[in-house]
């Protein structure tokens, strides 16, 4: 299911806030302004449209899978 939680109109189209379920139904959305940015349920990923028209993974919520990093010094 898709939501749109919001919708704001600037000078350069209708920028909106989307709400899905899944991946495929992202895959349904419509076209719209840069800055858009839509939330997927079922993976917690934020995606945001850029200046070319792409949608661009920005963040994930809730303890994403990166890369570790190196070990720290041994205290004490």
């Amino acid at each position: 299911m898709i939501n749109i939680i919001s919708s704001g109109d600037l000078d350069y189209g209708i920028v909106k806030r989307y709400l899905c379920d899944t991946k495929e139904d992202f895959a349904e959305l419509p076209v719209v302004a840069e800055g858009s940015t839509v939330l997927i349920l079922s993976n917690g990923e934020v995606h945001k449209i850029d200046k070319n028209g792409n949608w661009k993974l920005d963040s994930t919520l809730g303890g994403g899978t990166g890369v570790p990093g190196e070990k720290g010094e041994k205290g004490d």
